[in-house]
């Protein structure tokens, strides 16, 4: 059965249609083939080894076209593709905000433009979002673009109808620019680096580290959905550093990295592919003692919050990352060479 939040995209793209020599490919209801990869009739991008998720939808012309990633080739160029949320519409004001920026990520991995779609509603877009798809952008030499508002991504689809994209995408990225230094300025007094001590990213002048939560059963339970969420907040940690990082995991042991290994998770797989971020696990660490192993460890599947007891364990977690920082700044803790 199909997402309804993806329907209403998907019907929003449908509704700006094709123009000119501009077609789209879209699946709207519950069909499967958007899971294909472009050339094969999908809307995935990826190298045969590590594969993103699937658009919502992608406008393209027909040209052929050789993807840089896999090198095969088809008789369609992807020209812009999209993948949209109503996450703002929902409510939703966290990090599920990050959960689908590696959708687009593939196409613009793969030379196409790429538009993440988060229609605006309620809530407001996660401030950093629009900052790390710039910085992807100049990182990959594709342009990433985040929008909030249909009106602007139909001119886009106009733009590149008429091949004079120029303008309108040179506006969107200003926009995108100024949304994070607004608030870079009211809540940091625009110091970066208390932007980087807010999302848990440890930053000395020899290492980078950025630690989460995230659990086995993100990636391997179904009801938990979070796998998505530990790649978004990855890749957010990446494209604010543009620069080399540890992801430190603490819950995770290194049998479960493991077993992850001979999984076929896209997230995992993404993850572990990456060029800049390289994940490591408490046994990473040189100098934890036994007290600090012993309180991360207790949590390893315990939930963080949505309950009493869930709210006791947050706070047990909190203390822990808290002294874990402290060692780790004081170079007490230390990554293994």
């Amino acid at each position: 059965m199909a997402n309804k939040s993806d329907e209403m995209v998907k019907m929003e793209l449908l509704s700006i249609g094709e123009l000119g020599q501009l077609k789209l490919r879209v699946f709207p209801g519950g069909s499967f083939e958007d899971q294909k990869h472009w050339v094969d009739g999908g809307l995935c991008f990826g190298d045969g080894n590590v594969t993103y998720d699937s658009c919502d939808g992608i406008w393209y012309v027909d040209r052929e076209w050789t993807d840089p990633l896999s090198g095969r080739t088809c008789s369609q160029t992807p020209v812009l593709a999209v993948e949209g949320t109503l996450a703002l519409e929902r409510g939703s004001d966290g990090n599920a905000q990050y959960q689908r920026f590696f959708h687009v990520l593939g196409a613009v991995l793969s030379g196409v433009m790429g538009v993440y779609y988060l229609k605006s509603g309620k809530s407001p877009l996660r401030y950093d979002l629009p900052q790390a798809a710039l910085n992807a952008s100049q990182l990959h030499g594709q342009d990433y673009l985040v929008v909030t508002d249909a009106g602007v991504l139909g001119t886009l689809v106009k733009a590149c109808a008429a091949d004079d994209q120029g303008e309108v995408v040179s506006r969107i990225k200003s926009d995108m620019g100024s949304y994070f230094q607004k608030f870079l300025d009211q809540k940091f007094g625009g110091e970066l680096e208390d932007y980087f001590a807010s999302r848990s990213i440890i930053r000395l002048d020899s290492v980078n580290i950025k630690y989460l939560a995230g659990s086995f059963r993100n990636f391997t339970e179904s009801s938990q959905r979070a796998g998505h969420v530990v790649l978004g907040e990855f890749l957010m940690a990446k494209y604010m550093l543009n620069e080399e990082f540890y992801f430190l995991l603490p819950r995770l042991l290194p049998r479960e990295v493991e077993t992850l290994d001979q999984s076929s998770k896209k997230e995992w797989l993404v993850l572990r592919a990456d060029n800049l971020g390289t994940l490591i696990t408490l046994d990473d660490l040189e100098g934890v003692n036994e007290e600090l192993r012993v309180s991360i460890l207790s949590l390893k599947d315990k939930p963080l919050g949505g309950s009493k007891a869930g709210g006791m364990a947050k706070r047990q977690w909190n203390r822990a990352m808290r002294n874990l920082e402290t060692f780790i700044r004081n170079g007490v803790i230390t990554v293994r060479s």
